[in-house]
């Protein structure tokens, strides 16, 4: 019975596990793909709008538009996994408000 329940732990512990595992993968392969997108937006979408650029300034644009969306995401991304973690104030002791003086004046 105890070996029963050892083994239901584990694999509820290693279900967890990979579950926050796979959510922070997702959001990696999220940033990355935004990131990725803005650049392509910058280098390439400016160009079809416009019209005919030089590379040198097609480049800065997506190096631009890359790098104002990667701070956003890492902004959005630093909320996130801060949420994740268990909070510092949960795990301290609940102060109890007791009066200073036990007596009157």
């Amino acid at each position: 019975m105890v070996h029963l329940v050892g083994r239901l732990l584990t694999s509820f512990f290693f279900c967890l596990l990979v579950k926050q595992i796979n959510r922070q993968l997702i959001a990696v392969a999220q940033f990355v793909f935004s990131v990725l997108a803005g650049f392509t937006f910058g280098f390439v979408g400016i160009e079809l709008m416009v019209g005919s650029l030089d590379f040198g300034f097609r480049l800065l644009l997506g190096v631009m538009f890359a790098l104002i969306i990667a701070l956003a995401e890492i902004y959005f991304l630093a909320k996130k996994l801060s949420e994740d973690l268990p909070s510092a104030q949960t795990s301290s002791p609940q102060r109890v408000n007791l009066p200073s003086k036990p007596h009157q004046e």
